[in-house]
């Protein structure tokens, strides 16, 4: 005896039992790929503007699982998605809201790095727009954890999967007000009059040139201020440490206070047995203060004194003991500078350290 085939309707309403036991992990989930987000963006000082996350409510999950589309070859409508468990992959989400549109590229760089991507069921909506067409833009990434990232804690969340959208304000706030109104009702295009749709687009193609004009507007103003893009700030910042690289990042954080080297091989040595590989490992030792006060002496300093200085605020003992020198002098300036941020006194009985009037 054959089966009962299952029915559409059928398997909708099992996935919808079944989600309603389980939305509180969907929650959860997205908490924990917010904060992995967010520790990344932390590290590499990169702003946004806000952020949130959430699970689908069971009320929203029942209205995208009866959403149907108009099928041309029966001439009727049907279920757009006929095996929801497998097909619908926004169940967790996060979102990330930056105020300029240069500030997405660098956080999807991230993305693309911390998490498996399914590319299949993720989308930039700029890119699938024609060149005459305008509409709601964001980056949408479908991502699930990384196996090797998968501690004993984080094994329930095996194969789940979270939609991380990043946008701009402007695009953030677009949606708000229209995402629902315009595309989430069914067959909506063919509901709307055909003047408010068009009135609908130019608005949307108002807002996405606003939002590029703005964008290119403060890159003059950086451009002027000798500030640098923040794509190419943060490429150089994920740089392996090489002279080029370390050049580049100290003409940006010192100016001119700092362009040459005393002895490259040398510090460069001294970086690695310190434990630093990437031009961000060296941006984590300066802070904003110690930046300021290096800058304050008003002096020019070798490259490789202010990576010294910075080594020394960050862990005197493990420099010295890489050092493994006795009666090293130091300046009267480098006392008072880096007494300000560790105890210099003590350092200097400890390891023989003179201080050179």
């Amino acid at each position: 005896m054959r089966g009962v085939p299952i029915t559409v309707e059928s398997r909708i309403s099992h996935f919808l039992k079944w989600y309603e036991e389980n939305e509180k992990q969907y929650q959860q989930f997205a908490e924990c790929v917010m904060e992995k987000l967010l520790n990344a963006l932390e590290e590499r000082r990169m702003l946004h503007a806000y952020h949130s996350c959430r699970a689908k409510s069971l009320a929203s999950l029942k209205d995208k699982c009866n959403k149907k589309l108009y099928d041309e070859n029966s001439d009727k409508y049907i279920f757009k998605y006929s095996d929801p468990k497998n097909q619908i992959t926004d169940l967790s989400g996060v979102r990330i809201v930056c105020y300029l549109p240069q500030d997405i590229l660098p956080i999807q760089h991230i993305i693309e790095k911390m998490f498996s991507i399914d590319y299949e069921n993720s989308m930039d909506k700029a890119g699938l727009l024609q060149s005459n067409e305008v509409g709601y833009l964001s980056v949408h990434y479908i991502v699930s954890l990384k196996e090797e990232s998968l501690s004993l804690e984080l094994k329930k969340y095996h194969n789940m999967k979270c939609e991380i959208q990043l946008r701009t304000v402007l695009q953030d706030a677009w949606s708000q007000v229209f995402h629902d109104r315009q595309y989430k009702n069914n067959a909506i295009d063919r509901e709307l009059p055909k003047e408010m749709l068009r009135e609908t687009n130019l608005i949307s193609g108002a807002l996405e040139l606003l939002d590029n004009e703005i964008g290119q507007l403060v890159k003059r103003y950086d451009k002027m201020a000798k500030k640098m893009d923040n794509v190419n700030y943060q490429e150089i910042l994920d740089s392996e440490v090489d002279k080029e690289a370390l050049k580049k990042y100290f003409h940006i954080k010192f100016g001119s206070v700092s362009s040459r080297f005393y002895n490259y091989d040398n510090i460069n040595l001294i970086l690695k047995r310190f434990g630093i590989s990437t031009i961000r490992d060296i941006d984590a030792m300066f802070n904003e203060s110690l930046v300021q006060k290096i800058l304050s002496l008003n002096i020019q300093l070798t490259i490789d004194k202010i990576l010294m200085y910075g080594m020394i605020v960050n862990n005197a003992d493990k420099f010295f003991k890489i050092e493994e020198n006795k009666g090293i002098f130091i300046s009267r300036e480098a006392y008072g500078l880096l007494d300000m941020f560790v105890d210099m006194g003590n350092i200097c009985k400890k390891y023989d350290l003179l201080i050179k009037e």
